[in-house]
């Protein structure tokens, strides 16, 4: 059970945020965004602070992303929850805020094989997770020695089995 202790704002810089992907923006990207978020009435991001005091994102993946490969110590306002969860369960909550979010497919797919691999490869569970359908989860597993071109090109043009079947040939 979680519970919400409370929910309140601070000022905290992305360096100090923890997160589960590792991909993250262009600088040039990051800089065409930049001014945007900097100019946001309140706070940019959602923080749980764990257990043990580290920040994990919530809800926030834009100004996180940009905030990191711009200016990592820059402190902006989050809205701060306090809660326990474990780490299959902030994965899913992450997945879900890129959805929501809308943003770059790369994120989505490093939280689907994230999900995949810390479940045993249990679509079941992650769909219990997430609320997902089981295609939506489907459309984001490509084999892991398919080059990032093919697999942005196969996300792209829906052709993520093809790919996966020309890897496993």
């Amino acid at each position: 059970m979680n519970i919400v202790v409370s929910y309140r704002i601070e000022w905290i810089s992305s360096k100090n945020i923890n997160v589960r992907h590792n991909y993250l923006p262009t600088r040039r990207t990051a800089a065409r965004n930049y001014s945007v978020y900097l100019k946001r009435m309140g706070p940019l991001m959602d923080v749980c602070k764990y257990e043990d005091g580290q920040y994990l994102l919530l809800k926030g993946l834009d100004a996180f992303n940009i905030l990191s490969v711009i200016d990592p110590h820059k402190k902006v306002p989050v809205f701060m929850t306090e809660k326990s969860m474990t780490e299959l369960e902030w994965t899913a909550e992450l997945l879900n805020s890129c959805v929501t979010e809308k943003v770059y497919f790369k994120f989505k797919y490093e939280y689907v094989m994230l999900l995949l691999e810390e479940t045993g490869q249990d679509t079941a569970k992650i769909r219990k997770l997430t609320g997902w359908a089981e295609n939506d989860i489907e459309k984001y597993r490509i084999d892991k020695d398919v080059p990032q071109k093919y697999k942005k090109l196969a996300y792209e043009h829906n052709r993520q089995n093809l790919v996966n079947d020309i890897c496993r040939v």
